[in-house]
């Protein structure tokens, strides 16, 4: 009939446009965030703690690459630095947290890049109770010594200095998940003496030498003594390197992460996450103060599950 209404169009149009309407938004949210159609970008964390201790600890770093490279970023580690280790040889993670002794070996064997060096520096101790008879390093002949994992920076670093002048009569090392277990082994009995990493960003100035024979005491956090036999050369907390292929080419990574101690915002993310800055760095400026590891150290990639924070 003539100038009859198409209701039945009429609600479809509605209907069509609403549906537009409310799809706009989602659209908007989804552009914001890190782009839904790529890949998760990986961030592979040396063992060095506990998982739940690292995805806390570098929850703010993930959370930056994922704004900076507008991508989601998950962190991941391993069981133990052997698998880990393996795993980066095998090129499985998008970019690597490691120990500065592992930066060449990441390079050569997985292909990673380096990009930047935490600025501040560590050193390895060997210690022992103040009433310990052992007062030098020669003394550690035959010896056990409580330490953390043995492809460790401090336990590799405190092994290559003790090698040659313990050859004959090398301690027993016992290996322990962290320093700190390895400190409270010391505590108990277990061992003659214990390996422990320190920040050593105080100790700047002073100069790279080692005094053996020197009593130097040092307080647990506990408030317990212990007496310093060897002091190792200063090294870097850890390094950050990235795949050749895995990132945008346009993203200027180890630049922005240099920058973020020059505001006060990057300054308190570097500050949640255990870190004064980064700097850059290649892997020929890192002091070679011991070897490669052994390439039996590693493990084969046993298949088990990784430790995700997802």
């Amino acid at each position: 009939m003539p100038g009859r209404t198409n209701l039945p169009l009429i609600l479809t149009l509605v209907l069509l446009l609403g549906t537009m309407a409310a799809a706009l938004p989602a659209a908007a949210q989804t552009a914001e965030g890190p782009a839904a159609d790529a890949d998760p970008v990986t961030l592979g964390i040396l063992p060095f703690a506990s998982p739940k201790t690292l995805f806390q600890r570098y929850a703010p770093l993930r959370d930056w690459l994922a704004q900076t490279l507008d991508r989601e970023v998950r962190i991941e580690t391993a069981r133990n630095f052997e698998i880990f280790l393996g795993r980066t040889d095998a090129g499985r993670y998008d970019l690597v947290l490691t120990g500065s002794h592992l930066a060449r070996r990441a390079r050569t064997h997985g292909d990673y890049r380096p990009l930047v060096a935490a600025t501040h520096r560590l050193s390895a101790r060997i210690v022992t109770p103040i009433d310990s008879p052992i007062d030098s390093v020669q003394d550690l002949a035959g010896q056990t010594i409580a330490a953390p994992p043995r492809l460790s920076m401090g336990t590799v670093a405190v092994r290559y200095l003790l090698d040659l002048p313990l050859a004959d009569n090398p301690p027993e090392y016992i290996y322990y998940s962290h320093h700190e277990t390895a400190l409270d082994a010391l505590q108990r009995g277990l061992a003659d003496a214990a390996i422990m990493v320190v920040d050593d960003e105080a100790g700047s100035a002073r100069p790279e030498t080692r005094d053996p024979d020197r009593e130097r005491l040092i307080s647990l956090r506990d408030g317990q003594l212990v007496r310093m036999l060897m002091r190792t050369p200063r090294f870097p907390g850890a390094v950050i390197l990235a795949r050749e292929d895995r990132l945008p080419s346009t993203v200027d990574l180890a630049g922005q992460l240099t920058a973020l101690s020059d505001t006060p915002e990057g300054r308190e993310r570097l500050n949640r996450m255990g870190h004064r800055g980064f700097a850059r760095f290649d892997t020929d400026a890192i002091p070679d103060i011991m070897p490669l590891p052994d390439p039996g150290f590693v493990l084969p990639d046993s298949g088990e599950p990784a430790a995700t924070d997802r």
